[in-house]
Formats: structure tokens, sequence, C-alpha cells
């Protein structure tokens, strides 16, 4: 069972159980293909040095409670994109989006207005 937010309302713990559900229906791929290659990926490095290149700007939203992927791993991404900015948001976990909709849309929206 996953650990909620004292903040995450009913209805967003429903949206949640949906989206898992829905999600068993996918290829086992987004399941065991995405883990695995990204884990590869991570531990190889072989992109880790293309990093450099990508220089348009970016916003990187990393929740505090995020169970997934740990803040260094996210503070060693921006450090390595030269145009990028880290933002940390307390009271979230992975998914901003699901767990505070108003906060993600406005965030997104100072992001691409400025």
């Amino acid at each position: 069972m996953p650990s909620f937010s004292s903040q995450t309302t009913d209805s967003q713990k429903e949206l949640f159980h949906t989206i898992v559900e829905k999600t068993r229906k996918l290829s086992d791929g987004i399941w065991f293909g995405t883990p695995i290659q990204l884990a590869k990926e991570f531990n190889a490095g072989e992109l880790t040095d293309q990093l450099k290149q990508i220089t348009h700007p970016h916003l990187v939203l990393w929740g505090e409670s995020d169970a997934w992927i740990p803040r260094a791993h996210v503070e060693e991404m921006v450090k390595l994109l030269p145009n990028c900015v880290l933002k940390v948001i307390p009271n979230a976990g992975h998914s901003l989006n699901l767990e505070d909709p108003d906060a993600f849309a406005k965030i997104f929206e100072e992001f691409f207005e400025a």
C-alpha cells in the first residue's frame, strides 16, 4: 500500500488508485523495461557527458517526499545541465501533478512565462 501525505485528499487517493489500475493494463515494459534500462544507463553513465550539450532552460521539480528518485541524483543532474534550476517542493512526493495540481500548474506557467 502506498503511503500518502497527510494533505492528500480522498479524491487524490482515488485518482492514484485509478491510475495504478489502468497501468496494470499496459505492457510489462512500463514496469520492467523502463526501470531496468534507466538503471543500466545510470550505472553505465554513458549519457552523463552529453548533458552539458543540452543548453535550453530546464526546471527540475523534486518533492521532498519522493521515494523513487534520491535527491543526490537530482542534484547531480542539475549540476551537469548548463541551464538548469532545481526547485524542491515541500510536502510533495514523486507526482506533484497529482498531489497538488494547482501548485504544479502555477510553477509550470511561471517557468514558461519567464
